[in-house]
C-alpha cells in the first residue's frame, strides 16, 4: 500500500485502500493535495492505526448523539451508509479545494488573462458572448453551477444561433477548471444544440460587381445617379475579402493598435500576397502565416486596388466601427445588403467552381483553413465557369456587362 499519482489538480496523489478495512468488504480510495500527507497516512495504516482514528472520526458519545438525526438522514438519502464517507471525499476534493467565486468576477478573471494572448477581435467577441450567461447567472457562486442548469440555459433561455456562445462557455469552463475555480467542468458533456453551417449566403456576380464598382466611384448607387466617393473606403475591405478570402480580422483593424494587412505584404511584382502571423487568425500551429499566390484572385486584386488611394500604411484605412457605419449608409441608398461573413463564403464558393474538389487543398492553404474544414464548409454547388466570371471582375469592363460566357468558354 503506497501512494499513487491521481490526475487531479487538487488531489494529485490516491491511496487505494484494502476490501478488509471496510464493513462492506469493498474497497476504498483516500486523496491528497500533497505526497507527504499520502505517506503519512500510509505509515499510520502500517503502525496499526485505525482509519477512525487516522482521519479524526472519531467522536465523542454526545457529539454522535447531536448528528445522529443528520447522519440518518443522510444514509438514508445516499441509500448506503458507506456512501457518506464517498460524499464526504466528494465534497473535499470539489467544494475544500477550489477558489469558487461570483460567477461575475472569474469572467472578468477570464477576461484579463487572455488579454494580449489572443487575437483583439477574438477576445472581445469572446467577452461579448459571455454577457449572455452572465445576464442570466452572473451573481450565483460557480461552484453552484450545474451541468443541468447550463443545460437548460442552452435549450431554453437562450433563443437565435447559440453556437457560437456555445463555444465561448465551453472554453471559459475549461479554463476555469484548469485556474483551479472548479474543480468538475459542468460543460464536459454537454454538447451543441446546432451545428456550425456548411456554407452561409453569398453575393452573385452581378451584385459584387455593382458593389465594387459603386465603391470605386464607377456607378452611382442607383440607375441614374451620379457616382460617389462616399463609399472608397469600402472598397480595400471588398477586394481583399472578395478576391483573396481573408477573414475581416485580417483584414481590417478593430481598433487602431491591432494588426491587419499592410501595402507591404501585397507582392504584386513576385505573383503573391502574404499573409503574416502577426495578422492572421491565431490557431494552434507554430507560425499561422501564408501566402495566396492563386494568379487569378491576385490579379484581381491587383486590378481593383489600384483605385484605392494610399492613406496610410494599412490596406484597409478604416477601422470596424467606421466601416460599420458605413456599411449602414451603402445598404440605405444602394438597397444591397450585407450578407454576413459573404465575401470569404463567396471567394471559396467560386474558387471551387474553377478548380473543384482537385483545388480545395490550395484553397485551404490560402484560406487559412485544415482541408476538412473547407470541405466541410465550402461545398461546390455553383454552375461551372461562375468562378471565372467572379474573378474575372475588372474596373474597365462596361457597367452591367458581366463576362459569363467568355468564362465559360
Amino acid at each position: 500500500m503506497k501512494p499513487t499519482k491521481f490526475n487531479s489538480q487538487t488531489t494529485p496523489y490516491r491511496v487505494q485502500l484494502p476490501a478488509s478495512l471496510f464493513p462492506d468488504k469493498k474497497r476504498k480510495a483516500r486523496y491528497f493535495s500533497n505526497l507527504e500527507d499520502a505517506e503519512r497516512f500510509c505509515a499510520q495504516l502500517r503502525k496499526g492505526k485505525g482509519l477512525a482514528e487516522i482521519d479524526g472520526r472519531a467522536a465523542s458519545a454526545a457529539a454522535v448523539n447531536e448528528h445522529a438525526p443528520l447522519i440518518q438522514a443522510a444514509i438514508a438519502k445516499l441509500g448506503d451508509p458507506t456512501r457518506v464517507f464517498e460524499a464526504i471525499e466528494l465534497f473535499q476534493r470539489t467544494r475544500l479545494n477550489v477558489k469558487g467565486g461570483i460567477l461575475a468576477d472569474v469572467a472578468d478573471a477570464f477576461a484579463e488573462s487572455r488579454k494580449g494572448k489572443v487575437a483583439p477581435r477574438t477576445w472581445s467577441e469572446d467577452n461579448s458572448r459571455l454577457k449572455k450567461l452572465l445576464a442570466e447567472y452572473g451573481n450565483a457562486q460557480i461552484l453552484e453551477l450545474t451541468e443541468n442548469d447550463l443545460d437548460e440555459f442552452f435549450e431554453e433561455t437562450l433563443t437565435g444561433h447559440t453556437r457560437s456562445i456555445f463555444k465561448t462557455t465551453k472554453v471559459f469552463f475549461g479554463w476555469a477548471r484548469r485556474k483551479g475555480f472548479i474543480a468538475i467542468d459542468p460543460m464536459v458533456n454537454l454538447k451543441p444544440k446546432e451545428r456550425w453551417n456548411a456554407r452561409k449566403e453569398i453575393y452573385s456576380v452581378e451584385t459584387f460587381a455593382r458593389m465594387l464598382r459603386i465603391c470605386a466611384s464607377i456607378e452611382g448607387c442607383r440607375p441614374g445617379e451620379e457616382p460617389t466617393r462616399d463609399f472608397l473606403p469600402l472598397l480595400p475591405w471588398l477586394v481583399i475579402s472578395g478576391f483573396c478570402g481573408l477573414r475581416s480580422c485580417e483584414a481590417f483593424r478593430t481598433v487602431l493598435t491591432d494588426e491587419a494587412i499592410r501595402w507591404d505584404d501585397l507582392k504584386f511584382d513576385r505573383g503573391f500576397i502574404h499573409i503574416r502571423h502577426d495578422v492572421a487568425k491565431r490557431t494552434k500551429r507554430p507560425s499561422d502565416k501564408r501566402n495566396i499566390e492563386t494568379l487569378a484572385y491576385v490579379e484581381a486584386a491587383r486590378a481593383w486596388l489600384a483605385l484605392v488611394p494610399r492613406e496610410s500604411e494599412f490596406v484597409v484605412t478604416a477601422i470596424s466601427r467606421t466601416l460599420w457605419k458605413l456599411k449602414v449608409q451603402f445598404e440605405a441608398r444602394t438597397g444591397i445588403k450585407f450578407l454576413e461573413n459573404a465575401f470569404r463564403n463567396s471567394f471559396a464558393s467560386y474558387a471551387l467552381t474553377t478548380d473543384g474538389r482537385a483545388g480545395v487543398g490550395q484553397l485551404a492553404l490560402e484560406m487559412g483553413n485544415s482541408e476538412a474544414i473547407a470541405k466541410q464548409f465550402y461545398v461546390e454547388t455553383l454552375d461551372p465557369g461562375t468562378g471565372k466570371a467572379w474573378f474575372g471582375l475588372r474596373p474597365d469592363q462596361p457597367a452591367n456587362v458581366i463576362p459569363i460566357a467568355a468564362a465559360a468558354a
